[in-house]
């Protein structure tokens, strides 16, 4: 995880000192993908530490997605 962090920063930072528009687009691109892999990897972390996060109550039976 602190890998992908330093490679998130360092496509950032080469970004914004890029010199042409499809360099710096092609750099947040790849920066954007990582972010998602952030988000798909916390989500995993927060259901496998409640696996009843899920449930709002159970007299209502209600779910959330």
């Amino acid at each position: 995880m602190k890998k992908l962090n330093k490679k998130y920063a360092d496509l950032l930072h080469q970004a914004s000192i890029a010199t042409g528009r499809k360099e710096a687009v092609g750099l947040l691109h790849k920066a954007a993908k990582l972010q998602t892999k952030f988000d798909e990897n916390s989500k995993f972390q927060k259901e496998c530490l409640n696996p009843y996060s899920k449930f709002i109550s159970l007299e209502t039976s209600e779910t959330v997605k």
